[in-house]
């Protein structure tokens, strides 16, 4: 549960820092396109070489280049961008499709011992699109066998919020059932009795 309280908090910082990042942001290309026209009114207002135009095309040239790299690599970040989040969207994807996979795979009933089969020994753990291996867990609640395969998701640490999880549920006989009910309201009527 810290993992996910962390996260929630990291999440708040970040919301609230948001609006000052993007006027800094702001603030940070108003200053660069000032620079820019001053580099390129500083270039035309020099004094030109002798026999040399003040328009000519190689100081026309020179002013207009900083002008032509922002438009080249102003879009050129942008799609850079845009390609590297479509491709940790893949990831995702691809890793959810996996997690699914592997928890049809592995929620096969063991009929004698009650329960999920355990795993073969010459079962492998696949690894997800960040190459941690997924895990898997069984464990039993009061009325279902749970299985659980879980990738770390894209920031590839435990309990995140991004974690990709898959669970399977298989019904524990009647029987077992309504005993484990038992206990459980018998061990809340004991912890409520003064004695």
């Amino acid at each position: 549960m810290d993992g996910i309280g962390e996260a929630f908090g990291e999440f708040l910082v970040a919301l609230f820092l948001l609006p000052f990042k993007l006027v800094m942001a702001a603030l940070g290309l108003v200053e660069l396109l000032l620079n820019l026209m001053g580099f390129s009114v500083e270039i035309l207002a020099n004094q030109p070489a002798e026999g040399e135009s003040r328009f000519s095309a190689a100081r026309l040239g020179t002013a207009a280049l900083p002008w032509v790299l922002i438009a080249v690599v102003g879009p050129g970040t942008y799609y850079i961008a845009q390609w590297r989040q479509n491709i940790r969207q893949q990831r995702i994807a691809d890793t959810r499709q996996l997690v699914i996979q592997q928890a049809d795979l592995l929620a096969v009933e063991d009929s004698e011992a009650g329960g999920f089969a355990p795993l073969a020994a010459t079962y492998v753990v696949p690894t997800d699109a960040w190459g941690n291996s997924l895990r898997v867990e069984f464990s039993s609640g009061t009325l279902n066998h749970i299985l659980t395969v879980t990738s770390n998701g894209p920031n590839e640490e435990i309990g995140g919020l991004d974690d990709i999880v898959e669970r399977r549920y298989l019904s524990k006989p009647k029987t077992e059932a309504a005993l484990n009910v038992g206990r459980a309201l018998w061990n809340a009527f004991r912890k409520d009795d003064p004695e």
